[in-house]
């Protein structure tokens, strides 16, 4: 594996994730099974964005629902830091909305809160004010089919943020936009987790995606899934510059350490 070590001095970070030998798989229909990652090692500390990049299949979103306790491990460890559950402090943006279509664009954002008891005033506070940060404000009541597909991953980021989580998982979550919706969700993304000081495990399939958002981009191999490079992106400044050449030399390593993977795979 290889491992660039951060430029940046994050040394007294707290680890909120660790994955250590992990292996997950599936059966299928025919009677076998098929491996989605194995022998797979990752930490993620307090603070951090990490970007998760790797060919379809090698278990990016498998890892996201075992760390969201959607499903178990088969082999190996993981290890959440003290009290972290889904719904209560991990927050969930999946690769589609998951918005009901039947609620307003506030009520879905104050879904969870109204779970947790919270009063309707102070969830719906909560609400407006992502629906604001998130450039909603004016679509409280609209309904999630009257709106673009960017406009409902904004209110399904504003949908995990409302428990104010302090691991914030995405799959993809960008991946269905045009570029220009990707690029400005993207901007607020990268302005959130600054502003509220989120930890972020991030999936994409976009090579510029992960190294623009990236704190560190973590490349998986081919099937079964196993952690080939850990690259740290602490030295570019953020905004980062996608014309900037080193953040192309950046995206150049991540392309070169994907394709060794399928090559020795």
């Amino acid at each position: 594996m290889t491992h660039v070590p951060p430029t940046a001095d994050n040394s007294d970070a707290l680890p909120i994730l660790q994955v250590r030998g992990a292996a997950k798989a599936f059966d299928t229909e025919s009677g076998g099974s098929v491996c989605a990652f194995e022998h797979l090692d990752l930490t993620v500390t307090q603070g951090e964005l990490v970007t998760l990049i790797g060919p379809t299949g090698c278990g990016k979103s498998t890892l996201l629902n075992v760390v969201a306790g959607l499903i178990p491990l088969d082999a190996g460890e993981l290890t959440l830091a003290a009290g972290l559950t889904l719904g209560h402090t991990v927050g969930y943006v999946f690769q589609r909305d998951n918005l009901f279509p039947w609620r307003t664009i506030l009520a879905n954002v104050a879904f969870s809160l109204a779970m947790q008891g919270l009063p309707r005033r102070e969830r719906e506070a909560r609400a407006r004010g992502l629906l604001s940060e998130l450039g909603l404000s004016g679509f409280e009541q609209a309904r999630p089919y009257e709106l673009s597909g960017g406009m409902r991953q904004r209110a399904a980021m504003a949908q995990a943020l409302a428990i104010q989580p302090e691991l914030l998982l995405m799959d993809e979550p960008f991946g269905a936009l045009d570029d220009r919706a990707r690029g400005e969700l993207q901007q607020m993304l990268e302005r959130l987790w600054q502003d509220l000081g989120l930890t972020v495990l991030f999936v994409t399939h976009n090579l510029d995606e992960a190294v623009r958002l990236g704190d560190r981009v973590v490349v998986l191999s081919d099937r079964p899934g196993r952690v080939l490079a850990d690259i740290s992106m602490h030295d570019l400044p953020r905004p980062r510059d996608l014309l900037d050449p080193r953040f192309t030399d950046r995206v150049v390593t991540v392309r070169r350490e994907l394709h060794k993977g399928k090559t020795d795979g």
